[in-house]
């Protein structure tokens, strides 16, 4: 059995910020290849829903709420902005334990961890297949961080950043002008990365734009 499948991302964002950002908005909803982005100005929060119940009946993933949400066969659009998919969803999370469990626990296989640096603090990522949308969680590598059983809003994890894939980078670096970094060099080898202004847009994620894999 394959782990769950996201299927959509659903932010308190307006729908025009997508529209300013190049992104064909239909309903307040944008398909970016296999992921369908809604954006709802009423949420409290950003939202994930996969194409299943948890398998523990637990309403979040760390304290992220835990939707479920039906998969269609929509083609997506061509997008104006030249991005046609998704390429990882970044949560940060409070407690490195506490989030590897829960992860585990929804049925997703951790694929990979990663001690690193993040602004001068020791962080361990933690990478796991979502259907075809990587999830990169940036979790404190602090062992003295207590992890407890049942986070409180203030301590749970957060949905913070999405990153893109585009065939031609430098022409959707190009349509983003000056609200776009140039490409650069990846963490990952043989690929490029934009970081899009995200503010700018009125969009509440962080934006970044990658070469194919």
């Amino acid at each position: 059995m394959t782990g769950p499948r996201l299927l959509e991302l659903r932010l308190p964002d307006e729908p025009e910020a997508w529209t300013d950002a190049g992104f064909v908005v239909d309903d307040g909803r944008v398909r970016v290849g296999d992921l369908v982005v809604v954006c709802d100005p009423t949420l409290a929060g950003p939202e994930l829903a996969f194409d299943r119940d948890h398998p523990g009946g637990e309403p979040t993933l760390d304290g992220i709420p835990w939707r479920v949400a039906a998969a269609t066969d929509v083609d997506a659009p061509a997008h104006p902005n030249g991005i046609d998919a998704v390429d990882h969803v970044v949560v940060m999370a409070p407690v490195l334990d506490r989030v590897r469990g829960s992860l585990l626990a929804a049925g997703f296989e951790i694929r990979r961890e990663r001690p690193t640096q993040l602004a001068g603090t020791a962080v361990t990522q933690l990478f796991a297949w979502a259907g075809p949308v990587l999830l990169e969680v940036v979790a404190t590598s602090d062992p003295t961080t207590e992890p407890t059983s049942a986070p409180s809003p203030a301590g749970a994890s957060q949905i913070w950043g999405l990153a893109f894939a585009a065939p031609d980078l430098d022409a959707t670096a190009a349509w983003f002008g000056d609200r776009c970094s140039a490409p650069r060099d990846a963490v990952q080898p043989g690929r490029r990365i934009a970081t899009v202004r995200h503010r700018d847009l009125g969009m509440g994620l962080t934006f970044a734009v990658m070469s194919r894999r």
